[in-house]
């Protein structure tokens, strides 16, 4: 009976630790994707940075009363 009940609670052991680590591959790879999408979030769209950087080394572009 003893050994009946030390396979049960070895196989209970390995299923929790098994749940654990997939809940710690879940939140790692959470974790990434935020990661990339706050980095994606904080940078400038294309089409932003084509029309503003050519015209912020010129300055030309740039009126007069915004010069220091």
């Amino acid at each position: 009976m003893d050994d009946e009940k030390s396979k049960v609670t070895d196989k209970a052991s390995e299923i929790a630790k098994n749940i654990w680590l997939a809940g710690l591959g879940a939140y790692g790879k959470a974790v990434e994707d935020a990661q990339g999408r706050l980095g994606k979030a904080l940078e400038p769209p294309k089409l932003f940075r084509d029309l503003v950087l050519p015209l912020a080394s010129s300055s030309r572009a740039v009126p007069a009363f915004t010069r220091s």
